[in-house]
């Protein structure tokens, strides 16, 4: 359960309609629908309180657990919070763009009237946040855990052709066409792409480096629940207990990637785990990796923690993420040198596509945009 201080003082107030003219200043431009937010009270330097008004949604709440456009305005409450007492340029805001865990107490019949935000993590670019939903009586509707925020530019200048985010109304056929050639050749492009590519000699080494650690992470910990050389189906460590069941997956994980070292064997259905295998000292290489690739903090970090992770883990089934381990999970997937390589050769292909698709075609994407400078 999220904790929030009770009674904090109010330090500062954002009525409506300041508050929405901040959103517009950001690039945000809320529709009649989406200004559920009546007032906003700055409670410290990472608290806000948000005091929802559901009269732009009463006539359609019932079909939702909590309506999106109440939702959205407890989400709002970061807006003022930003600008208070930092810089919030113009056309710059800060969008939703994960949710760590979304918890359901009692959402029917009961309107959120009161969402309490508190700031956990406060980057260049991003921020996480925590969100508490309360009814008229103070009492919890919903909370929000671990929502990540990313910093996104809204209102750029120039033409409406360059602009980040735009809308436009296109008729759509009442047939299915047929996709460019262009899309089929994907995957040719991929290849030729990465084949093209010079491979850095240094980097090669790192990455087996890394993988051979990881193996020697795993065996660790499958040898505190079987003992070498004795054969085991993944059925019986599950009856035995001595895997949560819903570990199955990840215990079986655990074992083909011993088994692409040579420390696990498969026969049948039974697996034996051979500590003859040539697997390095884990600390050994861990510390030899950090000494000569110090930019792969981000995999050192969850590699050790999962240590101690990767058992508990197996034996008493997957659980929510370790919230101080986040912040290296976000650069894992968006800055390390891996993650950096791979978006980079995606980004040459769609400019490939790009350059090959039929000149009048319009594409549409969904999901969210892949900014081609080597970062997502």
């Amino acid at each position: 359960m999220l904790r929030f201080s009770d009674g904090e003082p109010t330090r500062r107030r954002i009525g409506q309609q300041s508050l929405y003219d901040l959103a517009r200043q950001a690039g945000l431009d809320y529709g009649t629908r989406f200004r559920t937010v009546s007032l906003i009270e700055i409670t410290g330097p990472e608290a806000a309180t948000a005091h929802l008004d559901p009269s732009p949604v009463a006539e359609d709440v019932e079909p939702y657990l909590i309506h999106p456009a109440l939702l959205d305005g407890a989400l709002q409450a970061l807006i003022g919070l930003l600008a208070d007492g930092r810089d919030q340029g113009r056309g710059i805001s800060f969008l939703p763009w994960r949710f760590g865990r979304v918890r359901f107490l009692a959402p029917f019949g009961r309107l959120p009237r009161r969402a309490q935000l508190h700031l956990t993590r406060v980057g260049v670019r991003s921020v996480c946040a925590d969100i508490a939903l309360c009814d008229d009586d103070g009492d919890l509707v919903a909370e929000l855990a671990e929502c990540w925020f990313r910093r996104v530019e809204l209102g750029r200048g120039g033409s409406v052709e360059e602009r980040a985010l735009r809308v436009d109304l296109v008729p759509a056929p009442l047939t299915e066409s047929v996709p460019p050639l262009a899309l089929e050749h994907l995957g040719a492009a991929l290849l030729r792409l990465a084949d093209g590519r010079e491979p850095d000699p240094g980097r090669r080494e790192q990455a087996l480096l890394l993988d051979a650690l990881i193996g020697s992470v795993v065996l660790r910990s499958m040898l505190r629940i079987v003992d070498a050389g004795c054969s085991f189906t993944i059925e019986e460590l599950v009856e035995t207990g001595l895997v949560a069941p819903g570990s199955s997956e990840i215990a079986e994980w655990a074992l083909r990637l011993l088994e692409r070292f040579g420390a696990a064997a498969e026969t049948g259905s039974e697996w034996q785990i051979d500590v003859a295998a040539d697997l390095p000292d884990a600390d050994e290489v861990w510390r030899l990796l950090l000494a000569d690739a110090p930019d792969l903090v981000a995999e050192l970090a969850l590699t050790a923690a999962a240590v101690d992770s990767l058992p508990r883990i197996l034996a008493g089934g997957p659980r929510s993420p370790d919230a101080s381990l986040a912040p290296m999970t976000e650069h894992l997937l968006h800055a390390s040198p891996a993650s950096a390589a791979s978006v980079a050769l995606l980004c040459a292909a769609l400019q490939q596509i790009a350059a090959d698709w039929p000149r009048g075609r319009v594409a549409v994407f969904h999901h969210r945009t892949v900014q081609c400078d080597g970062n997502a």
